[in-house]
């Protein structure tokens, strides 16, 4: 019997998969939270809903490696958002929709450990630009007319004017080619920067697909007033990706200029008025465990003709909707006090052997753990645990089965009707026949 799962899908999400969910609900959107900022627009267009739940670091993880590579942890359990407005650039009034030229999804976590924001982004770009906008030696720095992303940061969120002195309010970028941090501040126009304040790593997996991670200090004020990062924080965000091709050129400037422009907000003019950003709501300490697993196959005392046998548990509820992870115990005695080898079994990090694999999430409705090894013949026991990504919730009820690989051997067998002949198997209107079986398990 194999215990069947629903997988919808999993939680690196790709980015074909991405694109379909885009198209079909880019006009999705979060539901606007009660603070507004000072000064906030009032066109229709401008004050549309933006924000996104960051995830907290819990303590028992550690926060990301900016290296590009996004194989942290706690990134699976990050919402993924992407960039779903603009077309031409300052076209603040366009929804994106050419997903096959361009498309970005990023996810953000904090830690109240380091005071750090985390960011992960994914890039999708049908071409990858080659010239190179940012010439200091010729006092020439465009990096925003290049592929190129840039981040908006508003500590206090109190969406004030801040061009061109870049105090109240930051904006941050980095270029995809030749991999290059810049900072608007002490002063208008773009400086290289490699303080502590913004750290970045690029990483290109092919010429049309690039990835990267960053880790930001958030300032009410620049330079001497950043924000302490606690739960229930809103803080002003944005992100905005730079398309260049390399097909517009400027003979006056000497430059090829961005095509394209995208952002996530994207409702006005970032790069000047922090009333423009949408709002980052940080949470993590608000939590509801998952509640235990309910075990599925096999029922509790079953034997089993197999030496790898498929155990299988329903997804428990979280209340939160967190996605989970799992961890199993098999053991050779109720009391969990002689482990197999290798129990307990982490579906974080023993992905090969359980289905589906990593971290799930609430749309999961089974999971199961097959194990890699053959187990001897004898009786085992069992239970699971759920996690999310702050705590683990309480353990399942133990069952135990038995791994019996060698079928029974029947000794002989006497028939209970004594009006059977030895011909008894020919036909004869009875539908049933009674026997007596004895044999032996040769166990």
């Amino acid at each position: 019997m194999r215990c069947l799962v629903q997988h919808i899908f999993s939680l690196r999400i790709s980015f074909r998969e991405l694109l379909f969910m885009a198209c079909i609900f880019f006009s999705v959107f979060t539901t606007t939270l009660a603070q507004s900022k000072a000064n906030s627009p009032v066109e229709d267009l401008k004050t549309k809903s933006c924000v996104y739940l960051a995830t907290q670091v819990p303590t028992y993880m550690n926060p990301p490696v900016i290296d590009g590579i996004l194989d942290e942890e706690i990134w699976k359990y990050a919402d993924l958002d992407s960039l779903l407005y603009g077309g031409f650039p300052d076209d603040f009034e366009s929804i994106w929709t050419d997903f096959s030229d361009i498309l970005v999804s990023w996810r953000a976590v904090w830690s109240s450990q380091t005071n750090r924001l985390y960011v992960a982004v994914e890039v999708y770009d049908d071409i990858k630009g080659t010239f190179d906008n940012a010439n200091y030696d010729e006092n020439i720095c465009y990096p925003w007319r290049d592929d190129s992303i840039e981040f908006f940061t508003d500590g206090d969120n109190l969406g004030e004017y801040y061009y061109p002195h870049y105090d109240v309010a930051q904006r941050w970028r980095v270029t995809g080619l030749n991999h290059r941090n810049l900072g608007d501040y002490p002063s208008s126009g773009c400086h290289l920067y490699d303080g502590d304040d913004f750290i970045t790593a690029v990483r290109y997996e092919s010429d049309s697909l690039w990835f990267c991670e960053a880790e930001f200090t958030i300032y009410d004020k620049l330079p001497d007033s950043p924000h302490t990062l606690k739960t229930g924080d809103i803080i002003g965000w944005d992100i905005w990706y730079n398309d260049s091709d390399d097909e517009i050129y400027n003979d006056n400037l000497h430059f090829y200029d961005r095509e394209q422009q995208i952002g996530w907000c994207y409702r006005g003019i970032c790069y000047r008025d922090a009333q423009f950003f949408g709002e980052m709501l940080l949470q993590g300490k608000f939590n509801s465990p998952p509640t235990a697993p309910t075990l599925i196959f096999p029922a509790d005392g079953r034997y089993l003709n197999s030496a790898q046998p498929e155990l299988c548990w329903e997804v428990p509820v979280d209340q939160d909707g967190d996605s989970i992870s799992f961890r199993i115990e098999i053991a050779t005695d109720a009391d969990f006090e002689n482990h197999i080898p290798g129990s307990p079994f982490d579906s974080r990090s023993n992905e090969e052997e359980f289905f589906p694999t990593g971290v799930v999430s609430q749309q999961i409705d089974s999971c199961q753990f097959q194990p890699s090894f053959y187990l001897e013949k004898g009786q085992y026991w069992w239970r699971v645990t759920a996690r999310d990504p702050f705590e683990a919730g309480p353990v399942s009820i133990t069952n135990s089965f038995t791994v019996d690989t060698q079928a029974p051997v029947i000794d002989h067998f006497r028939l209970l009707n004594p009006h059977y002949g030895k011909n008894w198997y020919d036909r004869i209107r009875e539908s049933t026949i009674s026997l007596e079986i004895q044999y032996d398990e040769k166990y």
